[in-house]
């Protein structure tokens, strides 16, 4: 499978469970399944995430070399709905959180003309996601039920992004340099624990090395 670290980290805390609706994607959810299948299944086959050792950052990290990707990926779950519907002929709705995470995320690594033109649009100057980059960044409401990464990795991808100065005259960067960057005290042990290779010891022999490359 390819599930990340961050499908790991819940949404909410409700009545004293932690609810987390990418629970079929976490590491306690695999741990349990693989255990599963040896048992009751069989033991020649092993059930694992190869990019289980990496936060989503890390993975756009590595994702942003391959720039031939750029024009047909996509990440919106809503996308596929607007298609059937309209004419629109894009890979993302540019409204949702998906998409407001993945647009920072990729601002993080590439310059903003191509992070632009990969959606169309800024999404960093969009008054109308101001709220939903406030719940992703952890500071207002739940993080949102969508396949996005923890706030500590999009308080890390706004400050790279700050630091680059190519969007500092946004009204989402702006947001984020009056409410949030004053306020964390640690920014750059979040950087470096958001960028760590974690364990790869669930990982069958034969394809870690695709990991420690």
């Amino acid at each position: 499978m390819g599930n990340e670290k961050s499908a790991s980290y819940g949404n909410e805390e409700y009545l004293g469970q932690i609810i987390n609706h990418q629970w079929s994607k976490s590491s306690e959810f695999e741990n349990l399944f693989r255990e599963y299948v040896k048992k009751f299944v069989t033991y020649d086959v092993s059930y694992f995430s190869i990019l289980r050792p990496f936060f989503e950052v890390k993975i756009t990290e590595i994702f942003a070399k391959y720039s031939q990707y750029f024009p047909i990926f996509s990440s919106c779950n809503r996308i596929d709905k607007i298609v059937q519907t309209s004419s629109l002929k894009s890979h993302w709705c540019c409204e949702c959180p998906k998409c407001a995470f993945v647009f920072v995320m990729l601002a993080t690594f590439i310059s903003k003309e191509d992070v632009v033109k990969i959606f169309g649009e800024n999404l960093l100057n969009k008054e109308s996601l101001i709220n939903t980059y406030k719940e992703l960044l952890g500071i207002t409401g739940i993080k949102p039920f969508e396949c996005v990464g923890t706030p500590d990795e999009v308080m890390v991808a706004f400050y790279l992004t700050h630091k680059k100065g190519e969007f500092d005259e946004d009204v989402v960067m702006k947001m984020f340099l009056g409410e949030v960057l004053l306020k964390i005290k640690n920014i750059e042990e979040i950087k470096q624990k958001v960028f760590e290779v974690d364990d790869v010891s669930s990982i069958p022999e034969g394809f870690r090395k695709l990991i420690t490359k």
